[in-house]
């Protein structure tokens, strides 16, 4: 109990206050959605942003219930869920197919030829013709030429 001291009308007067009780937070547990690829690897603490009990004191991952595993070995959604006493939250974690790789193109100009337009691409004629299953070295102006499988 505190004394607290106030003056009403220019009258002096001791008062007794009771100090509020302390206020109890609410568990929180922060975590975000992520998106992978399938074959990449996974681990709870990748989607685990940060947790606080009701006293407002950190909350480390290794205290937190986490519902399952990713499965990354196919293209879908997994709802994956933290809980920590009565408070559970979710992240979503989407596997996707790997994205095809960009490959380097060119699209052929008039009066290109296959040595100029490999050398400036720092590949063979051989390479060019090879991975644009080509069987002459002529050039048709509007062809796109791949360099790389």
């Amino acid at each position: 109990m505190a004394k607290i001291k106030s003056t009403i009308d220019d009258v002096a007067a001791d008062e007794t206050t009771t100090p509020p009780e302390e206020v109890k937070q609410k568990v929180i547990i922060n975590v975000h959605d992520s998106t992978l690829n399938v074959g990449d690897n996974w681990d709870a603490a990748y989607n685990f942003d940060g947790a606080t009990d009701e006293n407002g004191k950190t909350v480390n991952l290794d205290q937190i219930t986490v519902s399952k595993a990713v499965n990354t070995s196919k293209a879908g959604n997994n709802n994956v869920k933290y809980s920590y006493g009565d408070v559970t939250v979710t992240a979503i974690v989407t596997i996707i197919d790997k994205p095809e790789p960009e490959r380097d193109s060119y699209i052929v100009q008039h009066g290109d030829n296959i040595a100029t337009v490999s050398t400036a691409h720092n590949v063979s004629v051989g390479w060019v013709k090879y991975v644009n299953n080509l069987s002459s070295n002529r050039l048709k102006p509007g062809k796109t030429l791949y360099f790389s499988l």
